[in-house]
């Protein structure tokens, strides 16, 4: 309720207020202000699972700690960052792949100054979801 109300004070200190009109369109602003606010707001915190929470859900399913499971993910994402590094590829059967995929150096544009400059070439990684998974999604 703070957000709300730190929200309704950021836009009713400006408007004037001239007849029934302003009224009319200053609670239209708020309201649709409010609720695209608490769309966001609703949106981050049901849809994205932080890296504790995943913690958590493994330690409850597999009835491990929590710093066990956190050890556990910890090195798993070590080991694929460092054969990921070295150039390999890390296949997980259901699951997907981790692989690298090559940038080749390109020709761009500051857009602040319009300057023309060159892209170096880049490793980017990339995960290719499994079969499994995708059926599953879906």
């Amino acid at each position: 309720m703070a957000y709300i109300s730190y929200l309704f004070l950021t836009f009713y200190r400006f408007p004037v207020y001239i007849g029934k009109k302003n009224k009319k369109r200053f609670a239209l602003k708020l309201k649709r202000a409010i609720l695209r606010e608490l769309q966001c707001f609703i949106i981050i915190n049901t849809l994205i699972m932080k890296k504790i929470e995943f913690i958590k859900a493994i330690a409850a399913e597999a009835g491990l700690s929590q710093d066990a499971v956190s050890k556990m993910l910890s090195c798993g994402i070590d080991i694929i960052t460092k054969e990921l590094q070295s150039g390999g590829e890390v296949n997980i059967t259901g699951f997907g792949a981790f692989k690298i995929s090559k940038r080749a150096a390109r020709n761009g544009v500051n857009p602040r100054t319009k300057e023309a400059i060159k892209i170096p070439a880049m490793n980017s990684p990339v995960f290719r979801a499994g079969k499994t998974l995708k059926e599953a999604v879906r």
